[in-house]
């Protein structure tokens, strides 16, 4: 029978005391600055780095980035310094798997066939490459650990070892992917009390983890927490913490406030495709907004900006299906049964059930 790491036990044993740990250990390090961590890191990478140094260094990177994120107020110059020492530590790392392409290594969702490493060589590549705080590394072990990837089961305690050293240091996505384990039951014992708690410590520093206790007490019917946590993902401005309010509003029938929240959504992130799909239907619906041609326009011309080929298939079919709709009935268009006829054709195309869009 294979045994759980020791600190993953500890942590099963202890997680209620977890937030007060932490909170102990942050204060044990408010007197190292940004800066003492930084030179240190540095000192290894201008003496020429090794395996042994470069993990030294990128420990330090890692003591000042969580430093700058827990002062409240991340110094610019700070983060500028921290992401210096992170490329020169990333480029050793490529460098030593043979990698001539930086970005084309940070692919971690096709990075198997592009680099050609085994399943034993991307593990490791990707926990050195996590170690520097490398955001695709630390997606695509996660991913990883949460689904049998293959050829990557036999090295699944590496990735363990790999959380169990970045929650050792506090830091609050080795907190957040902890508590998600813990909260599902994903290849440990389901303990949803400790997972909670330990969501919630991270999520003062990060939004990831909210959004998880978001989506979690919603799927769990917990009303109650459900609205506070969407309420502090509202007032944080989180994009999808937004999104969600705005859809409860609109299907509440209160579509004032739906209007002004898919809006908002968008001016936080511009890129938020779904809630510019639904903020052209209000647009042309009228739906807490004026019902004037200009609006409609609006809401027409986000539709065709929507039913662009770089957009996902079932987000254009959506468009299409709306553009269908207004042509035929010369809704903020030319009124074109022709027309319509090209927009079906063209959602029917993508492969996407248009009947079941309809609904």
């Amino acid at each position: 029978m294979k045994l759980a790491p020791l600190w993953l036990i500890a942590l099963l044993i202890t997680a209620p005391l977890v937030s007060i740990s932490l909170a102990q250990d942050e204060t044990a390090t408010s007197e190292i600055s940004v800066d003492a961590e930084f030179e240190k890191a540095f000192a290894f990478i201008e003496a020429g780095l090794d395996d042994a140094s470069a993990e030294q260094a990128a420990r330090h990177i890692r003591e000042a980035f969580i430093l700058n994120m827990l002062s409240g107020e991340p110094d610019q110059i700070s983060t500028m310094k921290i992401a210096v020492g992170q490329f020169a530590l990333r480029e050793y790392i490529v460098k030593q798997y043979g990698v001539h392409d930086y970005e084309a290594a940070r692919v971690f969702s096709d990075y198997n066939r592009q680099l050609n490493l085994s399943a034993k060589d991307s593990v490791a590549f990707a926990i050195r490459m996590a170690k520097t705080l490398d955001h695709s590394a630390i997606i695509w072990l996660e991913t990883v650990f949460s689904h049998n990837v293959e050829g990557t089961a036999p090295y699944i305690k590496d990735i363990f070892d790999y959380i169990g050293d970045m929650m050792d240091e506090g830091f609050p996505r080795a907190v957040y992917f902890s508590g998600k384990i813990l909260l599902n039951g994903i290849r440990v014992p389901k303990n949803e009390a400790s997972g909670i708690e330990m969501l919630e410590f991270a999520a003062q520093y990060i939004d990831e983890p909210l959004m998880e206790l978001i989506t979690y007490t919603y799927e769990n019917n917990d009303e109650e927490a459900f609205q506070g946590y969407l309420a502090e993902g509202v007032a944080r401005e989180i994009p999808q913490a937004m999104y969600n309010h705005a859809v409860l509003q609109q299907q509440a029938g209160n579509y004032a406030d739906a209007f002004t929240y898919f809006t908002r959504t968008i001016d936080a992130d511009p890129g938020y495709i779904q809630a510019k799909l639904e903020l052209a239907r209000m647009y042309v619906e009228g739906w807490g907004t004026e019902k004037s041609p200009a609006n409609i326009k609006k809401g027409v011309t986000l539709f065709k900006d929507l039913a662009k080929e770089d957009k996902p298939a079932k987000i254009r079919a959506l468009a299409l299906l709306n553009l269908s709709i207004l042509s035929k009935k010369g809704i903020g268009m030319k009124q074109s049964d022709l027309q319509s006829k090209r927009y079906m054709n063209k959602a029917q195309k993508l492969g996407i059930d248009i009947n079941a869009l309809a609904k």
